[in-house]
């Protein structure tokens, strides 16, 4: 019997069950590769993108029109199981432009003659038998972020898309709905660099209100095994985490996962006690840094290899300086995730920060920067009498901020503040939750401050050391007058000795000491507000401490400047000279190469205690910002001796010749700032109780 009888017989029979299948056969012997137009004709007017001397192969090959501001992307060869970090980070148009922002962990995926961009589940895994796994699998999926036509396959035979369009119209969604653009039409691509492992692009366009903004977006290969080891986190270190729920686990105490944030730091050679890294964690100050202030920044940077010594790696951070005027580094992209950066920013704002990257499966840091703006050095010679508000609410709980929003005219947010200011303070209290204000009283309030919090992606990276600093620095201003320090410090006028009129040997160590704290966040550590608690101020003026030991346990702590009246047998250091007992305990146990239980067992040492920013609310009243010494009320004296006579010369030392009597309204609020300071930190002892 022929094919073509036996198809009809079939068909006679069974004609509702032949028929299908005959389309399908037609379909499937006329189905193959879908039909795509030629790459040589998609890419017409277009140039490929060569970063490389040597040429090398592309992670994503990239093709660029110049002309028409258009951008082609082929897909890496491998991509259907690789997973990808696409990083932004706003390169100019903003005033915190160069801090890092969202950070996406996802995977391409093709449906026909389109690709998908699909985030995995992370938050929920399981670990456990493979019933669970499935189980997991099924009902916690993955989700799809944007999608995008293949163009067509390029010379690796790979698909090929249309890269500025994703970037420019549908970037919001890599942004976490942070940014975008207002008018597409108006987009440039300003840079398109394809190196192995990793491309760069950053596309200009007007944002949301029109001003022109420059998102840079850093694309590279991220695999699941790099080697690394994650570390499960303790709560007694104040590390970073990453965390997800393992459903596999029944039992509640093994339920919740917890990573923590830290560098993947190898000797070089594991038989030596003392080895060099095998990849040391590299630290660039970028060319915009002031050429008078960058030994200070290097030396606050290097302060932590004291700790990476004590467990066995020499010089495992390293700095570079970025220089316009040589050349050196010019070629480096800060926001590319292969380089971790030092940023300056001449925006008037008190505040530096310092976050980072992790690998969203097992914490291993990736990619750090530090931000750092020229606010708080400015205040040295204006006055900051506006953070008496904040002080006041400092550590109040809850229920106290909650109990003020119903009863505004007993808050002292609005009472401190100047007519003007006062009204504004309440309107935005008024669209406050209480609970939101339990983080740091000076965030929501600042408006400049709350665009940091709404572009980052973890809430908890968040810093205000800086911030502080800036009341510290108009407060020292006179401090260094009225107590006579100026003479003391063997200042004079002569050239070298002032960096932007401040006395060298009073900024440079401060800015070093800040810059050591936000470094601190790069390699993984929180904040340690119970730190500062450690030593007495006898024990911190005296010759047996100056220039020897640190104030304080940690860095990691909101330290104010030591100022010394009558406390002690001289004036100390006016700030950390190194990091801390805490932070070389803290760095043994995320980065030794024992077993960090062992570590652990120290717990119990007094210059170990911690206590973070969620305790700043709670019983303890050492867990407290801009505290200082083993016994705040001997501090708050001695801060109170100094405003009594700031408050006896006011007239004399803060309105000069010609000069407005306003001038002592603005120092007097100044004392009444360092008096709230006073009275908020001494009011937790009220009633407090220690945390151990």
């Amino acid at each position: 019997m022929t094919k073509n009888i036996l198809e009809e017989c079939l068909m006679r029979r069974f004609p509702l069950v032949v028929a299908p299948l005959a389309l399908l056969t037609m379909t499937a012997a006329g189905a193959g590769k879908p039909d795509y137009k030629p790459f040589a004709e998609v890419s017409e007017g277009y140039t490929k993108v060569v970063s490389t001397a040597d040429g090398a192969k592309p992670f994503y090959g990239l093709y660029i029109d110049k002309k028409k501001n258009q951008l082609l992307a082929e897909l890496p060869q491998g991509w259907k199981t690789q997973r990808h970090l696409f990083a932004v980070t706003q390169a100019s148009g903003g005033t915190f432009a160069g801090l890092q922002g969202p950070m996406i962990y996802a995977y391409w995926r093709q449906y026909d003659k389109r690709l998908a961009l699909i985030a995995p589940e992370l938050d929920t895994r399981s670990k456990g038998e493979a019933e669970s796994k499935s189980s997991v699998k099924r009902l916690f999926t993955d989700t799809v972020l944007v999608d995008v036509p293949i163009l067509t396959m390029g010379p690796s035979g790979q698909p090929v898309i249309d890269f500025d369009g994703l970037l420019v119209n549908k970037g919001g969604a890599l942004m976490r709905g942070r940014g975008g653009t207002s008018n597409a039409n108006l987009a440039t691509i300003v840079k398109a660099k394809a190196f192995p492992q990793n491309v760069e692009v950053a596309i200009e366009a007007p944002a949301r209100g029109g001003k022109l903004t420059t998102y840079h977006f850093s694309i590279s290969k991220l695999p699941d095994n790099t080697g690394y080891k994650p570390r499960a986190a303790d709560e007694r270190v104040g590390y970073f985490t990453t965390v997800y729920r393992d459903l596999g686990q029944y039992d509640q105490k093994k339920k919740w996962v917890r990573y923590i944030d830290r560098w993947h730091l190898e000797k070089r050679d594991p038989k030596l006690k003392l080895s060099p890294p095998k990849e040391p964690i590299v630290f660039h100050i970028e060319h915009t840094v002031p050429v008078r202030y960058r030994r200070y920044i290097r030396n606050g940077v290097l302060y932590w290899n004291e700790a990476f010594r004590e467990i066995g790696i020499d010089e495992a951070i390293q700095v570079r300086f970025q220089d316009k005027a040589t050349g050196a580094h010019m070629e480096k992209d800060p926001e590319d995730v292969r380089y971790n950066f030092i940023r300056w920013l001449n925006n008037d704002i008190s505040t530096a920060i310092g976050p980072h990257r992790a690998h969203p499966l097992t914490g291993q840091i990736l990619d750090a920067d530090v931000v750092l703006t020229d606010g708080w050095i400015r205040a040295y010679w204006g006055w900051f009498n506006e953070q008496a508000p904040e002080l006041a609410v400092e550590g109040f709980s809850a229920e106290t901020l909650r109990w003020l929003d119903e009863n505004p005219g007993w808050d002292p947010r609005v009472l401190l503040s100047s007519p003007g200011e006062a009204t504004r303070r309440a309107e935005i209290m008024a669209e406050i939750d209480a609970a939101a204000m339990t983080s740091d009283t000076a965030l929501p309030l600042n408006p400049d401050l709350a665009e940091i919090a709404g572009w980052m992606d973890d809430p908890s990276h968040q810093c205000l050391a800086a911030h502080g600093l800036a009341f510290d620095m108009a407060f020292g201003r006179m401090n260094l007058e009225s107590l006579g320090l100026l003479e003391a410090g063997g200042y004079d006028a002569a050239e070298g000795d002032l960096l932007d009129g401040i006395p060298e040997w009073f900024v440079g160590p401060l800015l070093a000491e800040l810059v050591a704290h936000e470094v601190g966040h790069t390699i993984g550590l929180r904040h340690n507000f119970k730190a500062s608690g450690i030593y007495t101020m006898e024990q911190i003026n005296s010759a047996e401490w100056k220039g020897k030991k640190p104030l304080a346990g940690s860095v990691m702590d909101y330290l104010p400047p030591n100022f010394n009246l009558e406390t002690g047998e001289e004036q100390g250091d006016f700030t950390m000279i190194g990091v801390g007992p805490y932070d070389k305990w803290a760095i043994a146990y995320g980065y030794t190469f024992d077993d960090p239980a062992k570590v652990l067992e120290r717990v119990a040492e007094p210059e170990l205690a911690y206590l973070t920013d969620d305790d700043t609310t709670g019983p303890d009243p050492f867990a407290r910002r801009y505290d200082f010494s083993a016994n705040p009320l001997t501090y708050a004296k001695n801060q109170m001796r100094i405003v009594d006579q700031h408050r006896e010369r006011i007239l004399e030392k803060f309105v000069k010749d010609g000069e407005s009597w306003s001038n002592a309204r603005r120092g007097y609020q100044t004392t009444l700032s360092m008096q709230m300071r006073m009275l908020s930190m001494m009011s937790n002892w009220i009633g407090g109780a220690h945390v151990n």
